[in-house]
């Protein structure tokens, strides 16, 4: 159903990888920035834009000018006005993860840190040799969309088949999902079991196979100031919390040195 008219702008040009996907509100409000914080910390990037608008991709070309950084693009066009709020929705979340898929099928990429769109990088993200997958996993919590935070996951390719299966779980579920009777589900947690399909997905994943007992998995949960809300978090997630610590013009601020000279 998804990921069907997807060009590529271009294809990545560095063996280390961040992907992020979001359409075009998403990439205006937090996705240009989400780019020009991986160039802040020297990683290269590769955004997937949904139904851009002209404007969204203009600034993205006169931005690529003032990079360091590799960065790649691809764009994906479809008509939404015939889908279901939430179906939708639940593609947003999901792009990045078909996007990272083709890329490890398709380039010579090794490893990609797949992230939501709406977080920044304050310092370069890396890991030890021995890691190959590494995600926030929270094992004590009861439902799938609770144990998994879908904002930072980071694979090798010798990880390189968990993402078609994590796809193949996500259209088994489309398929299944009654989405009409989602919209009239009023607590938060028991939609998101239906919507927040990326982390309901990678959470049966992760459990089915007992991959998060893998010498080579890496519990992010664990690492201190890795994403938490303080100065000195390696990330920083855009949303809930940290979007009320942070003036309004926090981002346009910190970053206006790019859009600088910019029409």
């Amino acid at each position: 159903m998804f990921f069907k008219n997807v060009l590529f702008d271009s294809i990545p040009k560095s063996d280390n990888l961040v992907v992020f996907s979001c359409d075009d509100n998403y990439f205006k409000k937090y996705g240009i920035y989400n780019i020009l914080s991986c160039n802040d910390t020297n990683q290269p990037v590769h955004v997937h834009l949904i139904n851009p608008s002209l404007d969204s991709v203009l600034t993205l070309k006169a931005i690529i000018d003032k990079l360091q950084i590799p960065l790649s693009w691809s764009t994906e066009y479809f008509e939404t006005s015939n889908l279901n709020f939430y179906l939708l929705k639940s593609y947003y979340y999901m792009a990045r993860f078909y996007l990272s898929n083709y890329i490890f099928q398709h380039t010579s990429v090794t490893c990609i840190k797949i992230v939501d769109a709406d977080i920044i990088f304050n310092s370069l993200i890396s890991f030890p040799e021995s890691v190959n997958i590494g995600i926030t996993y929270k094992k004590q919590k009861n439902t799938a969309w609770e144990r998994t935070a879908a904002y930072f996951l980071f694979l090798t390719s010798s990880y390189k088949n968990f993402l078609p299966k994590v796809i193949d779980l996500y259209e088994e579920k489309i398929k299944n999902i009654d989405f009409l009777k989602v919209e009239k589900i009023e607590n938060k947690i028991e939609k998101a079991n239906f919507t927040g399909l990326d982390q309901v997905c990678l959470t049966e994943i992760l459990e089915n196979e007992c991959i998060y007992q893998n010498q080579d998995f890496l519990n992010l949960g664990s690492l201190q100031s890795f994403s938490s809300k303080g100065p000195d978090a390696k990330i920083w997630v855009l949303v809930g919390k940290t979007k009320k610590l942070l003036p309004d013009d926090y981002l346009p601020v910190k970053y206006k040195k790019y859009f600088e000279n910019i029409q």
